[in-house]
């Protein structure tokens, strides 16, 4: 048998896929918790803006976009974030800080070219996703979760066919599948095969969720 097609290798990736799928679960579970939490509070069904939650192959990923020509999340060619974004953020940090993943923060802008010499959407992208990183934390999210805080400028947008879309000026809050805990979670086991006990066919392999 080739390397990675022993019994313990195959057992050990069976149960690499189940993890995935029990975290999987637990997405779907937060995004059904923040979408009931964000409706009692009314801060759904905003005139120009939303929020999409997605579990999709990376992980849990939370959108917070613009939808129409009005200011509701930031101010234009800001960072200062408006009161609505931050009361969304203040609710998603505690549920977040449910879960033991990572979690990454980004920014994305409009195509729209920025005036300012010196500061173009790369630098506005970084400051939006920083400063709603720092809600984040203010809101209860432990500082050491966040490990990253990426800013695209205009060159990940939420729709390709128009670059001056609103819904591609928003903020992304990534929550990936913990990957690295499942090797040492089996580790005491060494060698040993986990389980002899085959998956069913709808887990293996491991179905995607929706993608970006």
């Amino acid at each position: 048998m080739g390397q990675g097609s022993d019994p313990a290798s195959m057992d050990l990736t069976r149960a690499m896929l189940m993890t995935r799928e029990h975290q999987k679960v637990r997405f779907q579970e937060t995004a059904e918790e923040i979408e009931g939490k964000m409706s009692d509070a009314g801060l759904t069904g905003s005139v120009g803006a939303d929020v999409e939650l997605v579990v999709t192959d990376q992980g849990l990923r939370i959108e917070l976009m613009e939808t129409g020509d009005g200011e509701v999340f930031f101010d234009k060619a800001s960072s200062s974030l408006k009161p609505s974004l931050k009361a969304i953020l203040d609710l998603i940090a505690p549920e977040l800080q449910a879960l033991p993943n990572a979690v990454v923060v980004e920014g994305h802008t409009d195509a729209l070219p920025f005036g300012k010499p010196g500061y173009s959407n790369w630098e506005l992208s970084v400051d939006r996703a920083n400063a709603a990183r720092r809600v984040l934390v203010a809101s209860g999210l432990d500082t050491e979760r966040i490990v990253e805080v990426r800013g695209y400028a205009d060159r990940k947008p939420k729709n390709p066919e128009d670059t001056l879309d609103p819904r591609n000026r928003r903020i992304s809050v990534l929550i990936p599948y913990r990957e690295e805990t499942l090797t040492e979670q089996y580790k005491p086991l060494g060698d040993r095969p986990i389980s002899s006990a085959p998956l069913p066919e709808d887990h293996l392999p491991f179905g995607s969720g929706a993608g970006q």
